[in-house]
């Protein structure tokens, strides 16, 4: 809540007091930081419960072999066990009647639909897609009704845009609110690519070490030699556990497409890039409104196809 708090406070101090310029923006900025941060909060919880079933799920196979190497402790091994079934169906339980899944989608829709509103108002002839088509516009979401209600009760901006101000203010809508989301989703790409590439290294050398297992195994019991049968409950483990673990991290790339989401983003940060270059140009307050509207509508068109993606992947066990 400080950081937006702070973020929007840079925003006035940059594009609203130089340019004598006031867009009653209060009440976007309580609704922005409202479904900013259930968003981010949903994100972690959803994130962190997929991740915890995929996990557990690996380990529960490592632990059930892990009885042959301590026999002994068969009960307790099966009571952990069981112990993390239960805890993984409860874990999807809970995400699916709370609708983590749902609420971050939906919460992350509003607060990017509500960010590029601060500058769309500023410029006074600007304004953020309608809802529903054009056709029909309609809302048939309520983060549309929503947004749409927030557009409403902010009211008009107040100050004289000439055709010097004008310009200014696209150079300030360009610096504050198109280049953070350039830079944005040029960093969000460039994370979440190594992210991508390093879990899949850990698949991989899981996956080898299971094959050097494999091989050990086989030129053991082709040479007829001791090494196996003194450590065979080891060879097990590997063998059945480590593909295990290996699956259940190809499920979390999966589940998260990384790859998918880095494109993505790379792909909209390129197409901003060219916005911001546009906007701090000498333009016209039609232009500066054209372009702004742009951005948002690029934002958001992102932003669906990201939704698009993800709606599918609840958390469930099966």
């Amino acid at each position: 809540a400080a950081q937006i708090q702070d973020e929007w406070q840079r925003y006035r101090e940059s594009c609203f007091a130089p340019l004598e310029i006031d867009a009653p923006i209060d009440i976007l900025e309580g609704a922005y930081s409202w479904a900013d941060r259930l968003a981010t909060h949903f994100a972690q919880t959803y994130r962190s419960g997929h991740i915890f079933n995929f996990v557990l799920g690996g380990f529960a196979v490592c632990l059930g072999l892990a009885a042959f190497m301590a026999p002994h402790l068969k009960f307790e091994i099966a009571a952990l066990e069981m112990l993390i079934t239960l805890a993984i169906i409860l874990n999807a339980h809970i995400g699916t009647r709370d609708e983590w899944h749902r609420r971050w989608l939906d919460y992350r829709q509003l607060a990017e639909r509500l960010r590029p509103m601060r500058s769309l108002k500023l410029l006074g002839i600007a304004a953020p897609d309608p809802p529903g088509t054009q056709t029909n516009p309609v809302p048939t979401r309520w983060i549309d009704w929503y947004g749409s209600g927030i557009w409403r009760a902010m009211g008009s901006p107040t100050g004289r845009i000439d055709s010097v101000c004008a310009a200014r203010l696209g150079c300030a809508i360009a610096e504050h609110e198109v280049e953070p989301q350039v830079a944005y989703h040029e960093r969000h790409a460039e994370q979440i690519e190594k992210l991508d590439h390093r879990l899949e290294r850990v698949g991989f050398w899981l996956f080898v070490v299971t094959l050097i297992a494999s091989l050990a195994t086989i030129i053991d019991y082709a040479l007829g030699l001791p090494f196996v049968n003194a450590y065979g409950n080891w060879f097990t483990l590997i063998s059945a556990g480590f593909p295990a673990l290996g699956t259940a991290i190809f499920g979390i790339r999966f589940q998260a497409d990384f790859g998918g989401d880095a494109v993505r983003s790379q792909a909209t940060s390129n197409t901003l890039r060219q916005i911001d270059e546009e906007l701090r140009k000498d333009v016209t307050l039609s232009r500066a409104a054209d372009l702004a509207e742009q951005a948002g509508r690029i934002m958001l068109s992102d932003l669906d196809e990201w939704q698009l993606v993800n709606q599918q992947r609840d958390l469930s066990v099966g």
